[in-house]
């Protein structure tokens, strides 16, 4: 039988602890749909013993990610016709995903903007400019094709719906990086960089009156709950970063 959950793949799961149990629920609710379809009707002892080992593996990781609203779960009795109980279970579990993607997507609208009009035609522009000036640059070869890739993986970016403080974070570090290797061009290259950024923070800038404007004022910590009527919602034990420095790594997308 093929394992829910390996050690590799644990190793290849992001460190934020809220963003790497979606990615366990994601990964091992995929394999548990795909093995109980392989369960023969009269071997129905496998299936609990597949929902025994799902649950485990669920409720071991929120302990261990202290993701108390997961953690505070009851191990479901799947062995003694209790079949209620892992519905529930799965119930809650999925209540709290849910909660959690919903905190990821808000987050990550955050800490960027929404490529329309003369944000994107200006931060295009100054890409292609970039580009041009880095093929004229006194570089070796092989740094001058890994920067121009750099550039050419942001024009991409630029082909989506938003664009991320990370998308363009990255590229202005390597940016600032090969302009202290070079003797000429680099203040120009910088200039580039910088006009890119500030491109960039006014359109945060006027999403964030934008954002100011429709939403209600309040400060306050969201907290996941769990579906069931009984349980008292257990506290957030790591509250949702909103930095662009904790998202940075999250978001890179090359």
């Amino acid at each position: 039988m093929r394992q829910l959950l390996t050690q590799a793949d644990l190793d290849d799961l992001p460190e934020d602890p809220q963003t790497r149990f979606i990615a366990i629920h994601e990964l091992c609710t995929g394999r548990f749909d795909e093995a109980m379809k392989g369960v023969p009707n009269d071997e129905q002892w496998r299936a609990r013993q597949l929902e025994r080992r799902y649950a485990s593996i669920l409720l071991a990781s929120g302990k261990a990610l202290e993701i108390e609203a997961i953690a505070s779960l009851r191990m479901p009795d799947v062995f003694n016709g209790n079949e209620d109980e892992f519905g529930d279970f799965i119930h809650n579990v999925e209540h709290v995903v849910t909660q959690i993607m919903h905190g990821n997507s808000l987050r990550k609208y955050r800490n960027s903007i929404e490529l329309h009009g003369s944000t994107k035609d200006r931060l295009f522009a100054l890409a292609q400019l970039m580009r041009e000036h880095v093929e004229r640059l006194d570089l070796p070869d092989a740094r001058k094709d890994a920067l121009i890739e750099h550039v050419n993986r942001f024009i991409l970016e630029l082909s989506k719906r938003r664009l991320s403080i990370a998308a363009i974070g990255v590229l202005l570090m390597h940016v600032t990086l090969a302009a202290g290797e070079i003797a000429e061009g680099g203040t120009a290259l910088l200039h580039l960089g910088q006009e890119m950024f500030t491109a960039y923070a006014h359109a945060q800038q006027e999403q964030d009156r934008e954002r100011a404007r429709q939403l209600p004022r309040g400060d306050a910590t969201p907290t996941l709950l769990i579906a069931s009527n009984n349980a008292s919602p257990p506290p957030l034990s790591r509250p949702v970063s909103e930095s662009y420095s904790a998202d940075l790594e999250d978001e890179i997308p090359f």
